[in-house]
């Protein structure tokens, strides 16, 4: 098989205003390349070619990597080129700094013991829960402070959901720990331990849009007669 012969492939299978395209999409560790010919995946010795060459251009190798990409690249039978767009994606972890009367307080009152207590959000945005736990060094927890922190659990999220609502169109907010050491904290009570949560963490994503380019005529010129 020559260029000659795949550009020719290319030229029949486009005739009667069929759309000719290599297509891809994937990321996450899985992914692949195709040809479609008029909506429907084509396979032959020249539409391998062409997928080999793209998968070369996009270099996304076993498509390993917390991102995702997807494309067409269309064939202009009169110019010998396919021409699309590659849209590529990928997760950044991103905070919203709360204002002073968004801040999350937790109080604990001061007749409990407790060295600690950790607040887990555990992807709010998308029905995950909430939890609030006491940390002693003994192990040993008071249970009206085991009830008293359930009871703030459900206030507290609806809190957070409600600001990360307001402030992004995320629909995933991962994982969020806070670790208060009681001997740290500011005296802001006589009364409770008072802890703030200051900023809200959600999942956002970094578009790209690519073009990508197949020209023929260029591997025409670069093969010339040589078998591929």
């Amino acid at each position: 098989m020559k260029i000659e012969d795949v550009i020719k492939w290319c030229d029949e299978q486009s005739q009667n205003g069929n759309e000719v395209a290599i297509c891809w999409e994937g990321g996450g560790d899985s992914g692949w390349v195709y040809m479609e010919v008029d909506g429907e995946q084509a396979s032959a010795e020249e539409s391998d070619w062409l997928v080999d060459r793209m998968c070369d251009i996009l270099d996304y190798g076993s498509w390993a990597g917390e991102f995702n990409a997807s494309g067409r690249a269309v064939y202009d039978a009169e110019t010998k080129v396919f021409e699309g767009d590659d849209v590529y994606s990928e997760d950044s972890a991103e905070q919203v700094e709360l204002k002073e009367d968004q801040i999350i307080k937790i109080k604990i009152p001061k007749k409990y013991f407790l060295e600690g207590l950790r607040v887990e959000f555990d992807n709010i945005l998308d029905g995950g829960a909430t939890s609030i736990t006491p940390v002693v060094r003994n192990g040993i927890i008071n249970s009206e402070l085991i009830t008293l922190c359930e009871n703030m659990e459900k206030e507290i999220e609806d809190k957070a959901v409600e600001i990360l609502r307001d402030a992004t169109s995320s629909d995933y907010s991962g994982w969020q720990t806070e670790e208060f050491i009681i001997s740290e904290l500011e005296d802001e009570d006589p009364e409770n331990y008072v802890m703030n949560i200051t900023t809200l963490e959600y999942m956002g994503y970094d578009e790209s849009i690519l073009g990508i380019i197949v020209d023929l005529n260029e591997y025409a010129e670069q093969f010339n007669d040589v078998e591929l």
